[in-house]
This record gives structure tokens, sequence and C-alpha cells, in this order.
């Protein structure tokens, strides 16, 4: 098991555990910005058959609203189909 926000480690992968912060702002809401760079850069590299595990706080529905879009953009895979 090892770590690595380096693109070229990451494209050997096929699972990928996202596990970033998840800070709230002035008004108690959740900043997911981590969260949605992260998806980025692993939708980068991400391939049909891949896993990807989210660890993080936030609100129930974040990562299919709000992470698995940037998967699916950036790598042009299908959620629940390719990966």
């Amino acid at each position: 098991l090892s770590y690595s926000a380096n693109l070229q480690d990451l494209a050997a992968c096929n699972t990928y555990i996202v596990t970033v912060p998840t800070p709230i702002d002035e008004h108690k809401q959740p900043d997911l910005t981590p969260l949605v760079k992260a998806s980025a850069t692993i939708g980068k590299v991400l391939k049909k058959g891949d896993i990807v595990i989210y660890e993080s706080t936030v609100y129930p529905g974040a990562t299919e609203e709000d992470c698995v879009p940037v998967l699916e953009k950036f790598s042009g895979l299908k959620f629940n189909v390719d990966f």
C-alpha cells in the first residue's frame, strides 16, 4: 500500500482511496474543493474496471453529485458501467 499524487504513479493503480479534508466555511457549509480536485486528478488516469473509494466527511450524496461527474468528465468513462 502506498500513496501518491503523482500522475505517473497513479496511472499504474486500479484502486484509488481518496482521503482529503473537507473544511467548512463560516456558514458551516462544506468546501468540496479538495474532493473535486482529487477527483479531477484521478479522472485523468482512471481506466475501465478501476475502483474509486471516497473516505471523507461529506453529506449523503455528495460523491455522486459532485465527484462522479468530475471523474466522468476527465476520464470519458461512465459510473457504474466502466468504473
